[in-house]
Parts: C-alpha cells; structure tokens; sequence
C-alpha cells in the first residue's frame, strides 16, 4: 500500500464517516421496520435518518453519561419538536415563533458550561429534522410518542455504532476538553452566548417570514439556509466566510441533484440509494471544507424532494433565491445585531493557545521528569490548536486577498493569520517533545529539545507581538459554538 493510500484508510475523519454512515443505515433499516409496523408515514425513517447523521458527529468522543443523559433527554425534546412542528402546520405564527425561541435557547445554554452546551445541542437536533423532512407527522397527537421512539432509534444507532467502533480500534476518539462557561463575565458586557442566541431567534423569525410570505409553499430552503450559516458563528467573518461557501457549495450541489431527480423521477428507490453515498462523502469532505459539506447536503434535500414528486427544473431558480435570501438575512443580523467580532473571537483562542504553550515550556525547565504533566500540557496545547484552527479561515483568506487585490490593505486582520500560523508551527515540536519524555535518551529523535524549545519560543514571540498591536482582550470568554448542522 503507498504511503497516500495508508493514510487516507487511517484518516481519523474517513473512519469516523465510515462509522457514521453505518449508524444512519442501521437507524434508517430501524425506522423502516418501525413504519411498517407502526401504520406510520415515510418520514418516520427520514426523520431516524437526519438525527442520526447529525448525532453521529455531536456525539463523537462523548463519555458515558453524557449518552446516558441524551438517552434520557433526547426522547422528550423529540416529543416537544412533534408538537411545535404540528403547531407549524395548522397555527403557522405560533409555531414559527416557537420554533426560533427552541433554537435560540439551545444556544444561551451554551453560556453554562460543558453540561449544558451538550443539552443545547440535543435540544436543537429534533427541530433541525422536522425543518428538513418534507414529509410532515400525521396530524395531531397521535405522533408524538412515536417521536420520542424515533428519537430513541437514532440515538441507540449511533451510540451502539461508535462504541463498537471506539472497541475494536476503528476509532480512536478523545474526550471532549472541558468547557467552564462564562463565569468571569462582565457585569456590563453581553456574554457572546447571548449574543448568537439573540441573531439566531431574529434570523429563524425573518426567514419564516420572508419564507412564508415570498416562497410558498417551499419556504423552508430559506430558513434551512439561514439556520445552517448562523448556527456555528464564530465571528462576523466567519459568517460571512461560510455564507460564500454555502451559496457555492449549495447552488452546485442544488443544480446537480435537481438535474439527478429529474432523470430518476419519483419514487426512484435509485435516488435513495444515492442520498446515503452523497451522505457518506458529506460526513467525510466536511474536514476539508465546508463548501463540500454545504453542496452535498444541499443535493440530499433535492434528491429527497424530488423523490416525494418535486422533479421540476422550475423548481431550481426558486430554490437558489431561497438560498441566496437566506444567506443574506444571516449575514445582515449577525453583522449588525450584537456582532461578534472575529478579531476578538481569533485573539481570545490564540491566546489560550500561548497560555498552553508558555506553562509547557516552564514544565519542561522546572520538571522535565514529569510525564503525566507534559502529557496533559500537550493534549489541551492539541485541543487549543484545534480551536485555533476553526477560526483560521478567514483571517488567512482575507490576507491572501489583501496580497491580490489592491484596494484592500493588509492592515491587522491580516496580522491575526500570522498569530495563526505561527501556533500552527508549534505543533511538531511540541509532539516531538511530549513524545521524547517516553522514548529513552539513544532512541529519541535526531532534533535535539533544545532546538524543539528553541523554535517554539520563537513561533511564541511572533504571536504575542501580534497580539500586542491590539487592545486587551475582554474578560468575558467566548463559548464553544457546537455546529448541528
């Protein structure tokens, strides 16, 4: 096997969509099985199908009793999402509104930790899967309680999936790193959680009404499109970084998944087949770049619609405005309504980052015999780089357009990408010195800890005189968002 092909088969990510892709088979085959029996419509598997996909990536790494809690929670925010989607149904105002105060609230529980971050995010899953089903629950109260156990299918599916992945080897997933909320916020400031939270209920509440109003009775593209660019914000440009990637990535996948339906036709069971390896690819690419992520799911909710019947071309322009308005609502209020800035957002992680980095090195000239300590400094140092990493995008875009593009100068954002690039730098050298701790001095690699320290102390300095050029930042820490999406 070449050293390529090795390292695609151990890719993490691939074997993670692998996994994936085998509990949203295992919960669709469950809720087949389930509809049969229980007299119900199809979208009681469509419905398994979407939370599981979306549990299978927020619940990676999640320990025990976090699954014993969203077992337990879960069924109940499933009966709740049952009745709120009715209610969208008959008393659309009502239901609307309840809706986006749901999701808004399953982000201001960010603000309270690890815990409750994991709660709003189970909170979200169920009303994300009756946006997306085209298909509605049968009326009235009857589906409720077959909510909670469609609910319960997913769940065990991905759950009994992941474990016995996380058994044999195939997947090798870390706890979660710890979350302590925004306990050392301001009296005066407004904690980012209730920032986000705060966009997100205007977002929902403007797309269901320019949806409605505009685009019935296929309104809900809009609001799809609104929640999924609002959902993870991490900062003004972010947004507006993802906003261009959805449009791309979205208008692509829409094009080519109408053109699919129309040749398949309705009721197709060729096109089914085809969601769950658009889907397995989706879980994949989604590591390398949102674009993919965004256009594949995007092709899944057409071959879907068109395999209920919706196989017009007609439908493809309607369905690009209803992306293209989406977007432009989540980018006007998450620019305009309580922003989060990205500067803030990149500084604050960078330096968390450093504050990792600056303790490891003082480890290694106090205590260089302490293993436990190194290896604890070099796992939060791992997640800190990961954290610095989901916001790199756009400071690094904007400096490559800055090189490009006369009008635009390099200014401070630009800076930010060096900060950025200069933690990124630590990373070697920081595996290859937790590493040495464990490897006897004549086996230990040909770059000596001298030079290792030596080139993070440099990549150190770098950041932190870029941090210098601007002002303190505040003390209120910005929440982990957690993308449902």
């Amino acid at each position: 096997m070449s050293r390529k092909s090795y390292a695609i088969a151990h890719d993490p990510e691939l074997r993670a969509a692998i996994v994936a892709t085998a509990a949203v088979l295992l919960s669709f085959g469950s809720g087949l099985l389930l509809e049969n029996a229980a007299h119900l419509n199809v979208d009681a598997p469509l419905i398994a199908v979407v939370l599981a996909l979306t549990l299978a990536r927020t619940q990676r790494g999640a320990d025990l009793r976090g699954r014993l809690i969203g077992l337990v929670v879960l069924p109940l925010i499933a009966v709740a999402a049952s009745e709120i989607g009715n209610l969208m149904l008959h008393h659309p105002n009502f239901g609307d509104a309840l809706f986006a105060l749901a999701v808004s609230l399953s982000i201001w529980l960010r603000r309270f930790g690890q815990r409750a971050t994991k709660a709003g995010t189970l909170l979200a899953l169920p009303f994300v899967a009756i946006l997306v089903t085209p298909i509605p629950m049968p009326p009235g109260h009857g589906a409720t309680g077959w909510s909670a156990v469609i609910a319960l299918i997913a769940f065990l599916s991905v759950s009994v999936m992941q474990l016995a992945a996380q058994r044999i080897g195939f997947l090798r997933e870390q706890p979660a790193a710890t979350h302590h909320g925004e306990s050392q916020r301001t009296k005066t400031a407004v904690p980012a959680s209730t920032r986000m939270a705060v966009q997100m209920g205007l977002v929902l509440g403007a797309a269901f009404i320019i949806g409605r109003w505009g685009f019935t009775p296929r309104w809900a593209w809009t609001v799809i499109t609104a929640f999924v660019v609002c959902s993870a914000n991490r900062g003004r440009g972010d947004v507006v970084y993802k906003s261009l990637l959805r449009l791309a990535g979205a208008a692509g996948g829409t094009i080519v998944a109408t053109l699919l339906a129309h040749l398949f036709g309705p009721h197709d069971n060729r096109s089914i087949a085809l969601i769950f390896v658009v889907l397995a690819v989706a879980n994949w690419l989604r590591s390398f770049s949102y674009a993919y992520w965004a256009g594949c799911v995007t092709s899944v909710l057409a071959l879907l619609q068109g395999y209920f019947g919706e196989v017009h071309l007609s439908l493809l322009a309607t369905r690009l405005e209803e992306i293209l308005v989406g977007t432009a609502i989540a980018i006007a209020v998450s620019w305009f309504v309580l922003p989060v800035r990205t500067t803030d957002v990149v500084r604050r992680r960078v330096g968390d980052a450093l504050v990792t980095l600056g303790e490891l090195l003082t480890a290694l000239r106090n205590d260089p015999a302490d293993h436990s300590a190194l290896h604890a400094l070099g796992a939060r140092f791992e997640w800190n780089l990961n954290q610095v990493q989901q916001v790199a995008t756009p400071p690094r875009a904007y400096r490559v357009a800055a090189r490009h593009i006369r009008l635009m100068q390099r200014g401070r954002f630009s800076q930010l990408a060096d900060a950025i690039d200069a933690v990124q730098h630590c990373a070697e050298p920081v595996r290859l010195l937790v590493r040495s701790t464990d490897t006897p001095p004549d086996a230990r690699p040909e770059r000596s800890a001298k030079n290792l320290v030596e080139e993070i102390r440099r990549n150190l300095g770098t950041a932190r005189d870029v941090l210098a050029t601007y002002r303190p930042p505040s003390p209120r820490p910005e929440p982990t968002p957690v993308s449902v999406s």
